[in-house]
């Protein structure tokens, strides 16, 4: 995740919190490796990160045995990023959908082929498999790995809002 992707999620957490929908959140992410050569590409991965603005600690084996529960079997140290978090997913898209819902949105369970810009109106078309064209101002995508397909038919890769 970016520094503007974690952003925007506790915007979002905040936002449907005040409207009723708590998403559950635990602070920090920690991730163990396993050996040394785990251990240099956090450490590698540490740096990069910080150049674009995200802070992560590196933990050392003896900061590891601190912990309570302790960590899973020997481990060469850790990468805390300590802005991220955890949450229940399910929970989040239910959150957003029932906001979304309340606030207009028509969701349909039909496959997108593809995605255009909608002539005339600045918004998208999503061209259904079935064939039913829907036209909006904003799209959400959703369709994971499986957007890169969906947007290659019309190259809208570089109108996309993409923060990262």
């Amino acid at each position: 995740m970016c520094s503007s992707d974690l952003a925007l999620w506790q915007s979002w957490r905040q936002e449907l919190a005040g409207r009723g929908r708590p998403i559950a959140w635990r602070n920090g992410l920690l991730l163990v490796a396993a050996n040394g050569e785990e251990a240099e590409r956090q450490r590698w991965l540490q740096g990069a990160r910080c150049q674009q603005g995200i802070p992560l600690e590196w933990w050392p084996p003896e900061r590891l045995d601190e912990l309570a529960p302790s960590a899973p079997g020997p481990a060469s140290g850790a990468l805390l990023s300590p802005l991220d978090g955890q949450l229940d997913p399910r929970q989040a898209m239910e959150a957003l959908h029932s906001d979304a819902t309340a606030s207009g949105l028509t969701s349909r369970g039909d496959t997108v082929a593809a995605v255009e810009r909608a002539r005339g109106s600045g918004g998208w078309r999503a061209v259904l498999a079935s064939g039913l064209r829907l036209e909006a101002e904003w799209l959400v995508g959703c369709a994971g790995m499986g957007s890169a397909k969906i947007l290659r038919s019309e190259e809208h890769t570089s109108e996309l809002q993409s923060p990262c």
